[in-house]
């Protein structure tokens, strides 16, 4: 086996070889030698603070620029790169102390950024000794571009899908399944509670059919996630009508939806009072959080109206107490019936004086015209006179029975009613996120966190 070249040797001999390689006709001084490495390099170069494509060479430009300003500075980035790792536990972890999710994959990106740096570095400086042989130029520049390539593609690979994998399988939550029961169980009570708060308000409106004059009216219009209504136009607020008005309830957000969106908000709330940006924190769900989510998917309202009419206006018996018309016929008739048996005794009483009814025919004949009613004379016309006196008792006993006023009856209403005109919205996850105030990234992070709850092996 062949002894391997000490690796100063093997420097030295490359050295040679691309002295004897590099045989240029002209004459080049040393500024013109470092206003070509100047052109040479690509990295040495303002960083473009506006290009917002995420190429790598911008990446590469910055770690240039920090190694290019000597030594000192890359010890800077290697003693807080170090500090970094000693922080650091692996991936999914949390910081004692900061609450914090660091990878290790940061510190390795910042690491490689600087090595292929370095490198770019030395070898631009040997392309500028040897630009005017072209063979060394395209060889180098392949190396370079492949070092340029797989820098960022490093930088992108490790850093993006480490925090993409803490970010789906929502690391902050530490111990994701045994908090996503946790999270069930607050989210189950907000949602049982502002449920409850809005039934409850249904239920305290008051109705009594014996009290219709001072029952409540309701009135209520629901919209839906999807922008749908439905109105319930204005009617006495009866058990049925509120368990119709009830039954609109309807959140159409999912249980892992609420999840997914707690925990962000939580992140973000971390990110909020540490003055970073979409930063992982250890988080814990809370029961107060919940609240305020289930408090924005979910919105009511109920204002009151009073001195409002009924929607047939005949909520109240009006009575009105009148001469009762029978009565009126009754006394009428009694009183005729008496009249007519006291003229009649008289008449009776002169027959037997004169003893003859020819000399009272005339009598006879006007009592007869007044009460249409023909007369028999038998015992001198007092049998008659009986018959006379028994009506008069028979009309007598109608009348005592028949009442001298009656009830006039009619419904109206007396617009003593409250009107509740109750107002209830639904609204979708992406206007719930709205509402927290959640950019973009945030409102990504929250999709991430739903696949990586659904694809959880320990979360059924």
């Amino acid at each position: 086996m062949s002894r391997k070249k000490p690796k100063s040797r093997i420097r030295k001999w490359s050295e040679n070889v691309v002295k004897k390689v590099i045989k240029t006709p002209f004459s080049m001084t040393a500024n013109t030698a470092k206003n070509a490495v100047s052109k040479a390099n690509p990295f040495d170069q303002k960083i473009n603070k506006d290009d917002v494509a995420d190429t790598g060479t911008e990446s590469m430009r910055l770690a240039y620029t920090s190694v290019k300003k000597g030594k000192n500075a890359i010890k800077t980035v290697k003693r807080s790169v170090k500090t970094t790792e000693r922080t650091i536990k692996t991936t999914g972890t949390v910081v004692k102390g900061t609450g914090t999710v660091v990878y290790r994959t940061t510190a390795f990106t910042i690491k490689s950024a600087i090595l292929v740096s370095k490198f770019i570095v030395n070898t631009t400086f040997h392309v500028v000794a040897s630009l005017m042989n072209p063979v060394v130029f395209i060889f180098v520049g392949f190396v370079v571009i492949f070092l340029l390539c797989f820098g960022a593609s490093l930088m992108i690979i490790s850093g993006d899908n480490t925090d993409k994998s803490a970010r789906v399988n929502a690391a902050g939550l530490v111990n994701v399944s045994s908090q996503y029961q946790v999270g069930l169980e607050y989210l189950n009570t907000a949602l049982e509670n502002h449920q409850n708060n809005f039934n409850s308000l249904i239920d305290s409106l008051y109705f009594n059919y014996d009290d219709l004059t001072h029952s409540t009216l309701i009135y209520m219009e629901r919209t839906d996630a999807t922008g749908g209504k439905a109105v319930y136009e204005k009617s006495f607020a009866t058990d049925e009508r509120k368990n119709a008005i009830k039954s609109e309830w309807n959140i159409s957000i999912t249980e892992r939806e609420f999840l997914a969106i707690a925990y962000v908000y939580l992140e973000n709330e971390m990110n909020t009072s540490g003055n970073t940006e979409h930063g992982i924190y250890a988080v814990s769900y809370t029961q107060e959080v919940f609240d305020t989510i289930v408090s924005k998917c979910s919105v009511y309202s109920d204002s009151v109206y009073g001195g409002q009419k009924c929607p047939d206006e005949n909520c109240t018996r009006h009575v009105e107490y009148i001469d009762n018309p029978d009565y009126q016929a009754a006394v009428e008739r009694t009183n005729k019936s008496w009249a007519a048996c006291e003229e009649w005794a008289d008449i009776a009483n002169s027959i037997i004086e004169d003893d003859s009814i020819i000399a009272d025919g005339w009598r006879i004949d006007n009592w007869i015209s007044v009460y249409n009613i023909s007369p028999y004379y038998s015992n001198n016309g007092w049998d008659f006179y009986d018959y006379l006196y028994d009506r008069y008792i028979d009309n007598w006993n109608v009348m005592v029975s028949t009442p001298e006023k009656i009830e006039e009856v009619t419904y109206i209403c007396e617009y003593q009613h409250d009107l509740h005109s109750i107002g209830l919205a639904f609204f979708d996850k992406e206007t719930v996120m709205n509402a927290l105030d959640f950019d973009d990234i945030s409102k990504q992070w929250v999709e991430l966190t739903e696949k990586g709850f659904e694809n959880n092996p320990d979360i059924s």
